[in-house]
Protein backbone atom coordinates (compact mmCIF):
# COMPACT_ATOMS: atom_id res chain seq x y z
CA UNK A 1 0.00 0.00 0.00
CA UNK A 2 2.82 2.72 0.93
CA UNK A 3 4.58 1.87 -2.60
CA UNK A 4 1.42 2.05 -4.61
CA UNK A 5 0.65 5.95 -2.62
CA UNK A 6 4.62 6.77 -3.25
CA UNK A 7 4.48 5.91 -6.70
CA UNK A 8 1.26 6.99 -8.18
CA UNK A 9 0.31 10.18 -5.74
CA UNK A 10 3.82 11.47 -4.04
CA UNK A 11 6.15 10.65 -7.30
CA UNK A 12 4.08 13.00 -9.47
CA UNK A 13 3.76 15.70 -7.10
CA UNK A 14 8.15 16.14 -7.08
CA UNK A 15 7.91 19.05 -9.40
CA UNK A 16 5.29 20.87 -7.26
CA UNK A 17 7.73 20.78 -4.15
CA UNK A 18 10.04 23.48 -3.69
CA UNK A 19 13.57 22.79 -4.25
CA UNK A 20 14.63 22.81 -0.16
CA UNK A 21 11.85 20.48 0.51
CA UNK A 22 12.86 17.37 -1.70
CA UNK A 23 15.63 14.98 -0.54
CA UNK A 24 19.52 14.36 -0.87
CA UNK A 25 19.11 12.85 -4.49
CA UNK A 26 15.70 15.27 -5.40
CA UNK A 27 12.92 13.26 -4.41
CA UNK A 28 9.75 14.19 -2.63
CA UNK A 29 8.93 12.67 0.92
CA UNK A 30 7.39 9.30 0.69
CA UNK A 31 4.35 8.09 3.15
CA UNK A 32 5.28 4.94 5.20
CA UNK A 33 3.29 2.45 7.36
CA UNK A 34 3.04 4.94 10.33
CA UNK A 35 1.73 7.33 8.54
CA UNK A 36 -1.81 5.93 9.17
CA UNK A 37 -1.04 3.24 11.56
CA UNK A 38 0.42 5.16 13.98
CA UNK A 39 1.37 2.44 15.95
CA UNK A 40 -1.53 0.60 15.74
CA UNK A 41 -2.34 -2.76 14.29
CA UNK A 42 -4.94 -1.21 11.62
CA UNK A 43 -5.58 2.75 11.21
CA UNK A 44 -8.05 3.94 13.76
CA UNK A 45 -7.47 0.51 15.60
CA UNK A 46 -10.32 -1.04 12.64
CA UNK A 47 -12.81 1.42 13.31
CA UNK A 48 -15.20 1.49 11.27
CA UNK A 49 -15.98 4.97 9.68
CA UNK A 50 -18.53 4.15 7.23
CA UNK A 51 -21.48 5.04 9.59
CA UNK A 52 -20.17 8.79 8.92
CA UNK A 53 -19.68 8.63 5.30
CA UNK A 54 -22.70 6.85 4.22
CA UNK A 55 -22.82 8.24 0.63
CA UNK A 56 -19.92 6.21 0.05
CA UNK A 57 -21.53 2.89 0.92
CA UNK A 58 -23.62 2.27 -1.99
CA UNK A 59 -22.02 0.74 -5.01
CA UNK A 60 -20.72 3.09 -7.66
CA UNK A 61 -21.00 6.13 -5.46
CA UNK A 62 -18.04 7.72 -6.25
CA UNK A 63 -18.97 7.31 -10.30
CA UNK A 64 -22.30 9.45 -9.11
CA UNK A 65 -20.69 12.43 -7.57
CA UNK A 66 -20.15 15.34 -10.41
CA UNK A 67 -16.78 17.37 -10.33
CA UNK A 68 -16.93 20.76 -9.63
CA UNK A 69 -16.19 22.70 -12.13
CA UNK A 70 -14.00 25.31 -11.75
CA UNK A 71 -15.63 28.59 -12.84
CA UNK A 72 -13.43 30.76 -15.82
CA UNK A 73 -12.15 33.95 -15.03
CA UNK A 74 -12.13 37.27 -16.97
CA UNK A 75 -8.69 38.17 -18.80
CA UNK A 76 -8.55 41.25 -16.13
CA UNK A 77 -8.46 38.75 -13.13
CA UNK A 78 -6.87 35.61 -14.55
CA UNK A 79 -3.79 34.78 -11.94
CA UNK A 80 -0.50 36.59 -12.09
CA UNK A 81 2.66 35.02 -13.19
CA UNK A 82 3.38 32.17 -10.32
CA UNK A 83 6.07 33.49 -7.42
CA UNK A 84 9.57 32.50 -7.74
CA UNK A 85 10.62 29.45 -6.09
CA UNK A 86 12.68 30.28 -2.51
CA UNK A 87 16.51 29.60 -2.61
CA UNK A 88 18.06 26.75 -1.30
CA UNK A 89 19.30 27.49 2.24
CA UNK A 90 22.71 28.09 2.76
CA UNK A 91 24.76 25.23 3.67
CA UNK A 92 25.83 25.05 7.26
CA UNK A 93 29.63 25.32 8.49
Amino acid sequence: MSRDLNNTYMEPLTQTFPVHRLGAVGDVAKVNCATCHQGAYKPLYGASMLKDYMALSAAGALAAIPAAAAPELPASEAPAEPAAEMPAEAAKP
